[in-house]
């Protein structure tokens, strides 16, 4: 199996199959959500990261994206912001290479450790426990219909209009 790193920035037919792989594990892993737009994709592929150095490889079953911390606080640690592997192609081993690769990067750059997001219950889950990951933080993501807005608006504000938050974290996590 070939993995291949993306040119930078990646090409369009890079983004038109990073796009196709996600799709179909979208489409498999969480039936009723809709999956990632191209448009989405070109963006996180193409737009550099503001705290670090993106890495991408594919291969023609998957992708994987990494982001290399280069902020001065973070530079022991990276963050596996994608690995994804199509539904058809999954039990072969192809994560596990793509894995693979993926540590040679961190250790030669002297990364001591690496967050990824997946969802719990999940393909995803069952990959990074086989690879050694351990859950330190479980999240839930909630929704609300959009009929629901209206009971909770506030005084002064349009109904189920709600201002962004946004926040960041200079030090190491905990």
């Amino acid at each position: 199996m070939m993995i291949t790193a993306l040119s930078v920035p990646p090409t369009d037919p890079e983004v038109d199959h990073w796009w196709a792989v996600l799709a179909a594990a979208r489409t498999a892993d969480l039936p009723g959500t809709p999956p990632p737009s191209r448009t989405e994709v070109a963006g996180a592929l193409r737009v550099p990261s503001a705290r670090g150095r993106s890495v991408h490889w594919a291969t023609e079953e998957a992708v994987a994206s990494l982001v290399l911390f280069t902020d001065g606080a973070n530079d022991h640690t990276a963050h596996l912001a994608e690995l994804t592997v199509r539904p058809d192609a999954r039990r072969r081993g192809v994560g596990t290479a793509l894995w693979a690769r993926v540590r040679e990067e961190l250790l030669a750059n002297g990364r001591t450790s690496v967050s990824a997001e997946v969802d719990l219950g999940g393909p995803g889950q069952a990959f990074v426990e086989s690879v050694g990951f351990e859950n330190v933080l479980s999240m839930a993501w909630r929704t609300r219909r959009r009929g629901s807005w209206t009971s909770r608006s506030r005084p002064g504000r349009r109904s189920g209009c709600t201002r962004p938050t946004a926040g960041s974290w200079t030090r190491e996590a905990p």
